[in-house]
C-alpha cells in the first residue's frame, strides 16, 4: 500500500472515530486565527478536528516559526503533552473557523490505565519518538536525526 493510500485510510478511520467520540465528548469552536494553545502551556486536554483546519507550529532556536503540520477533520492533536506529562511542545492555531472535540486528560488517563502494559509501552515509545523529532525541529528546523 502506498504512503498516500495509507494516509487516506488512516484519515477515514480517524474521521469515523471522531464522529463516534462526538457523542460523548465536549465540543469547542474557534474562529480563524484564534490560538487553541501555546507552546509551554500546561496540558489538560487533547483535541480532534470535526470541522476546519488547525496549524501546529513551533519556534526554533533561531527564533523562526516552523510549521509542523496542518490538520483537518478526523485528525487528533495535543495528545503528546498528555502522554508525556509535560507542557505543550508547539502552538496550535485555528487556520480556519473550526469545531473541535475536547478529550480531557482524565479520560485519556482512564483509557491508558485500562490498556495492557504492552499497549501502554508501545504508545509511550511512539510518543517519545515524536517528541524527539519535534525537539530536533525546534532546535534546527530539520526533522531528520543527526547523521554522523
Amino acid at each position: 500500500m502506498s504512503e498516500a493510500n495509507r494516509s487516506t485510510e488512516i484519515d477515514r478511520a480517524g474521521a469515523g472515530l471522531v464522529e463516534m467520540l462526538g457523542t460523548i465528548l465536549g465540543r469547542r469552536s474557534y474562529t480563524a486565527g484564534a490560538r487553541i494553545f501555546a507552546q509551554g502551556d500546561a496540558a489538560e486536554e487533547a483535541f480532534a478536528v470535526l470541522r476546519g483546519q488547525v496549524n501546529i507550529s513551533t519556534i526554533n532556536t533561531r527564533g523562526r516559526r516552523v510549521d509542523l503540520t496542518l490538520l483537518g477533520p478526523g485528525q487528533f492533536f495535543g495528545e503528546m503533552a498528555l502522554l508525556m506529562h509535560g507542557p505543550r511542545s508547539a502552538d496550535a492555531v485555528a487556520q480556519t473557523d473550526c469545531e473541535l472535540l475536547v478529550l480531557p486528560r482524565v479520560l485519556l488517563d482512564v483509557k491508558m490505565a485500562a490498556a495492557s502494559p504492552f499497549i501502554r509501552l508501545w504508545v509511550e515509545t511512539l510518543a517519545a519518538r515524536v517528541a524527539a523529532g519535534s525537539a530536533r525541529v525546534a532546535a534546527d528546523g530539520d526533522a531528520r536525526p543527526n547523521r554522523r
